[in-house]
């Protein structure tokens, strides 16, 4: 229970510092049908369905995220795929993971207290986020 509380208050946290770059309100109860959230506490879901969550739509081929941007929230992928990656001093693409739909994004470096994003990040096909 008390990591799921800590783990709201993060996202709180999140979501007012990047608050500027939202585009398109959505419902929190949305975001419950994340595996992530299975078997957490009623109370818990209370508080999150008290957030503002908001959604983001990406084509195929755009840029999601930049190699240096500051890391300062969490997406949650509803539908699509995203790709993290880095080039080569040639130019070869080398990526490190891909996120899918019902992934949660990028968590372990917030947890590890990473700073900037280390790769950039594209969408691979149409990709819904929420935020």
């Amino acid at each position: 229970l008390g990591l799921i509380l800590l783990f709201i208050l993060v996202i709180k946290a999140i979501m007012i510092k990047k608050k500027t770059y939202y585009l398109g309100s959505v419902k929190m109860a949305k975001i419950l049908d994340f595996q992530l959230f299975d078997n957490i506490s009623e109370r818990s879901k209370n508080e999150l369905l008290k957030l503002d969550v908001f959604s983001k739509n990406y084509e195929s081929g755009e840029k999601v995220l930049s190699k240096e941007e500051d890391l300062s929230y969490a997406m949650f992928i509803d539908k699509g795929c995203l790709k993290a990656c880095e080039y080569t001093i040639n130019g070869k693409e080398i990526v490190s993971s891909y996120y899918f739909a019902g992934d949660a994004f990028p968590f372990y470096l917030y947890f590890g207290h990473t700073k900037k994003f280390p790769y950039d990040v594209y969408a691979t096909k149409k990709t819904k986020v929420y935020f």
